[in-house]
């Protein structure tokens, strides 16, 4: 990492405790961004609109993005628990619909899709931090990229935990037990999994570069494509659900017990 790299974590690092925080295979290809800012969780506006960029070195800057989000707050009647919403200080990742290809196949979103994390669950700091310090990222970045996802530790170290207090293995837990355990999300049939953090899997020099890379998602050669989507899922949430069955895969999980869990075929599971 070099010096300049360096400075702009650390003056991440200290925007970050300023601001209340602490100290893959598959994915999309495509353009996008990387930011640093406010975000305010608010429904029925776009995600451009609810987040307020700023430089983390630049303390003038933050106060001016922070006072905008605080005014966005007031104005439209955000609140949290019943009380107006507090701005979290984080990171926005962008990829823009009308460049990216999921498995070597354009998507068809209607609208621009924003993955947001705050700086200081540890989705942040052992996920999606690491990545761009890993590939040179230093938001506010523009370029072309590989977007993936992981499970969040945070749930994945909760259902460890969960599993040795009741003595149980995944694959005796109920449904309910799942969510308890921390799979509070769920598969289009309605199957628990763990909440999914996208990060900067790989960072491309140009578009001519990216679209080698989509060349070789699409030929079978891309990193985390197995074959075919199982029927009744979606390229981009088979992806994602790969990334998963590798992560129980490598933590001792069985074929029979990812079966059981994800509703696959052991041989699907088996050919991840």
């Amino acid at each position: 990492m070099t010096d300049q790299n360096q400075q702009y974590w650390d003056d991440f690092d200290s925007a970050a405790k300023a601001e209340g925080g602490g100290g893959g295979g598959g994915g999309s290809i495509g353009k996008g961004r990387v930011d640093t800012g406010f975000k305010v969780y608010a429904s029925g506006f776009k995600g451009h609109e609810t987040f307020f960029s700023c430089a983390p070195g630049k303390k003038g800057e933050r106060a001016v993005a922070k006072a905008k989000a605080m005014k966005f707050i007031e104005e439209h009647g955000v609140e949290r628990n019943g009380d107006p919403a507090k701005p979290d200080y984080g990171i926005q990742i962008t990829r823009y619909k009308e460049s990216t290809f999921n498995k070597g196949i354009a998507v068809e979103w209607q609208n621009d899709l924003y993955n947001n994390v705050a700086i200081w669950p540890t989705a942040a700091t052992e996920v999606v931090i690491p990545s761009l310090k890993e590939h040179g990222v230093l938001p506010p970045w523009e370029g072309w990229f590989r977007v993936s996802f992981r499970p969040d530790p945070y749930f994945t170290t909760k259902m460890e935990k969960y599993l040795a207090d009741s003595g149980k293995t995944e694959a005796d837990l109920t449904d309910s037990e799942k969510r308890d355990g921390g799979m509070t999300d769920e598969n289009q049939d309605g199957t628990p999994r763990f909440k999914l953090v996208a990060y900067v899997a790989e960072v491309y020099a140009n578009e001519a570069a990216a679209m080698a890379a989509v060349g070789s998602q699409d030929s079978g050669e891309g990193e985390g494509d197995s074959g075919g989507v199982p029927a009744g899922l979606k390229p981009e949430d088979w992806a994602e659900i790969q990334v998963m069955i590798k992560a129980r895969k490598n933590a001792g999980a069985t074929s029979a017990e990812l079966s059981r869990t994800f509703g696959l075929p052991e041989d699907v599971i088996e050919s991840v």
